[in-house]
């Protein structure tokens, strides 16, 4: 062992001078020669022991190895520091031979002794069970919970002229089908029942249709309450209607030829001389509501038909209901006259 390595040990190891035994389990360094001092020194124990009433001058040349030990050895971190660490020891040995380690003094050679041991690594945290990831709920990383980015704004285009009035999306989805829609989506009263329906559209609402005595349940869009069947409706109504769903039809990347066809129809019940008979505009009415539901089944079924023909006979046979029914209506109310009690 060097001389600087046994003068580090000795100064950590104050117990071992004193005299006292060690503790179990703590490291008894090896014995420090009493003559162990650099060329033209005196040994630090030996001066001590005779008695010597003026100490050495510890910042002489002589003590140099031993101050670069205590250095070297982390005990003090300058040549003073060392100087006064090596006059303490040898005060300490000429007044009291046999002494026992102050309180103090034992915890500072503790921190010393935890300072010189190695660092260890944190112990582990086991895992509890309760907090175990597999237990914890996923969470939902689905298309649904990804935020839509907004499209690039060009500097350079202006606003339209004119654009059309939003409808119900319902009806929107029905025309992306080429399926059958109520003209009341499309009137002035549909379109505002549209814009103040507050219910939610979900991806998982399920819309109940019933297809050849077959329940089909469909994703989507629900249709709105109050809906009124096109038989309920005015002509005028339906007139402001057709040119607000061919449009929307149109956007939804319908066939050229079934617009033109449904354009067509509309145009000749419009321009049809029954009109103005009696009776005559709730015929045409109940006539587009019946045929163009009917046209919308048969293209599902594969069995189309060019709709924009007006059947004729079909047209007397519904004005002649309506005048049936305009009759039946009238007995009534005078039936109901004459039996009233007075």
């Amino acid at each position: 062992m060097s001389d600087r390595g046994e003068i580090a040990q000795r100064a950590r190891s104050p117990t071992a001078d004193a005299g006292i035994p060690p503790r179990q389990g703590e490291h008894t360094p090896e014995p420090l020669p009493q003559r162990l001092v650099p060329e033209g020194g005196e040994p630090i124990q030996e001066a001590a022991e005779q008695g010597r009433e003026e100490p050495p001058d510890f910042m002489a040349s002589a003590y140099d190895v031993a101050r670069e030990a205590l250095i070297e050895g982390g005990i003090v971190d300058s040549d003073e520091q060392a100087a006064d660490h090596l006059l303490a020891r040898w005060m300490g040995k000429a007044r009291r031979p046999v002494r026992r380690v102050p309180v103090a003094r034992k915890a500072d050679d503790d921190v010393l002794l935890e300072r010189s041991r190695p660092a260890q690594p944190p112990a582990a945290i086991p895992s509890s069970p309760t907090l175990s990831t597999a237990s914890l709920p996923r969470r939902d990383t689905t298309s649904k919970s990804k935020s839509k980015s907004l499209p690039a704004i060009p500097r350079d285009k202006a606003p339209p002229e004119d654009f059309m009035r939003p409808v119900s999306e319902f009806a929107l989805s029905r025309l992306r089908q080429k399926g059958y829609i109520e003209l009341f989506y499309f009137t002035e009263e549909g379109m505002r029942l549209a814009a103040g329906d507050t219910t939610p559209v979900h991806d998982d609402a399920f819309t109940v249709a019933n297809r050849d005595a077959t329940i089909v349940l469909s994703t989507g869009p629900r249709p709105l309450k109050g809906v009124k069947s096109d038989e309920l409706l005015s002509w005028d109504q339906v007139s402001k209607a057709r040119t607000l769903l061919l449009l929307h039809a149109q956007n939804e990347k319908w066939d050229q030829e079934h617009i033109e066809v449904l354009s067509l129809f509309f145009f000749r019940l419009d321009a049809h001389p029954i009109r103005s008979e009696p009776r005559g505009n709730e015929t045409v009415v109940r006539y587009q509501a019946r045929y163009r539901q009917e046209w919308h089944r048969a293209m599902t079924n594969d069995e189309p038909f060019n709709l924009a023909i007006i059947n004729e006979n079909a047209l007397l046979r519904i004005q002649n209901q309506l005048m049936a029914e305009q009759t039946v209506r009238a007995l009534q109310a005078v039936c109901n006259v004459i039996l009233e009690p007075r």
